[in-house]
C-alpha cells in the first residue's frame, strides 16, 4: 500500500509539468499577422543571403556591405521582439539588400577560384589516368599535363613502333573522357647536317602521331602537332624519338547550386 501510494505522489507531481507541455497550447496561439509574416520572410531572406556571402567570403570583398547587413539584420530582431513590426520590416531589408549587394561583389572571385580548383583537379587526375597506360611517362608541368612516349618510332625515320602506336592509343583514351582537354604533340629529331631536312623528319613524325591520336578517336580540332630538333648532347637515342602530348584543360566547366536570397 505503501508503494502505491508513492506513485500517486509521483504521478501527481508530473501533471502539471505534462499539461503546461499540451501541445494544445500551441494550436490555440492566435496566428501572425500578415506584417509579422513579412518580417520572417525578409529576416530570413536576409540571413541567407548573409550565409551565402559567408561561404564566397563577402567580408573580404564588401566588408562595408557585410557589417551593414549584419547590424541591420540584429536591428530587425530586436525590433521584431519588442513588437516594432514595421521597424523590424524596414530593417529586414536593409539587411537584405545590403547582403545581396555584397554577395554580388563576392561572386566573381568566388567563380573564379571556384573554376581554378576544378581545373586542377581535372589535371590532376589527368595526370594519374595517363600514369597508368602502359609505355607513357605523365608529368605535371604548371597547367599542363605532358604524357611522354619514349622511343616512339622506328631507328631514325617517321614510322610509330608497335609500341609507340599502342601507347599513344592510350593516351587518345584517356583524353577522350575529358571533352575539354586539348592536345598539342612534339615529335623530337636528333639535330644533323641538314636542319631543314631533321625539322621534316620531326614534322613528319608528329603528323603521323596526330593520325594514332585521331584514328583512336579524337577530333582534329583539338590535336595540333609540331617537330623539334634537340640539341643537346647529352641526349640519349630514346629521348630523340620520344613523341611529347602536352595536354591543357580551359577553364573547367561547372555549375554552381545556389539557395536564393528569399529561399
Amino acid at each position: 500500500m505503501k508503494t502505491f501510494t508513492l506513485t500517486l505522489a509521483a504521478l501527481a507531481l508530473l501533471l502539471p509539468a505534462a499539461a503546461s507541455a499540451d501541445p494544445i497550447d500551441s494550436l490555440l496561439a492566435p496566428p501572425p499577422t500578415p506584417i509579422e509574416t513579412q518580417v520572417k520572410l525578409q529576416v530570413r531572406a536576409a540571413q541567407n543571403a548573409l550565409d551565402a556571402g559567408d561561404r564566397m567570403n563577402a567580408y573580404l570583398h564588401a566588408p562595408d556591405q557585410t557589417l551593414i547587413a549584419r547590424d541591420a539584420l540584429a536591428r530587425a530582431r530586436s525590433a521584431a521582439a519588442t513588437g516594432d513590426h514595421q521597424g523590424a520590416l524596414q530593417a529586414a531589408r536593409t539587411a537584405r539588400e545590403a547582403a545581396t549587394r555584397a554577395l554580388d561583389k563576392a561572386r566573381p572571385a568566388w567563380l573564379a577560384a571556384q573554376a581554378e580548383d576544378d581545373r586542377e583537379r581535372m589535371l590532376d587526375r589527368l595526370h594519374l589516368a595517363l600514369a597508368q597506360v602502359p609505355g607513357v611517362v605523365s608529368h605535371r608541368d604548371g597547367l599542363t599535363v605532358v604524357a611522354t612516349v619514349p622511343m616512339a618510332v622506328v631507328g631514325d625515320g617517321t614510322a610509330l613502333t608497335s609500341s609507340g602506336r599502342d601507347a599513344l592509343t592510350g593516351v587518345a583514351r584517356v583524353v577522350l573522357s575529358r571533352p575539354t582537354a586539348e592536345a598539342r604533340i612534339e615529335a623530337h629529331v636528333a639535330t644533323g647536317d641538314d636542319p631543314t631536312d631533321r625539322l621534316n623528319t620531326a614534322q613528319a613524325r608528329a603528323a603521323e602521331a596526330r593520325k594514332a591520336l585521331i584514328a583512336a578517336g579524337l577530333d582534329g580540332d583539338r590535336v595540333k602537332a609540331q617537330g623539334v630538333m634537340d640539341d643537346d648532347p647529352g641526349v640519349g637515342p630514346g629521348d630523340v624519338r620520344r613523341i611529347d602530348v602536352h595536354l591543357t584543360v580551359p577553364d573547367a566547366e561547372y555549375v554552381v547550386i545556389e539557395r536564393a536570397p528569399g529561399g
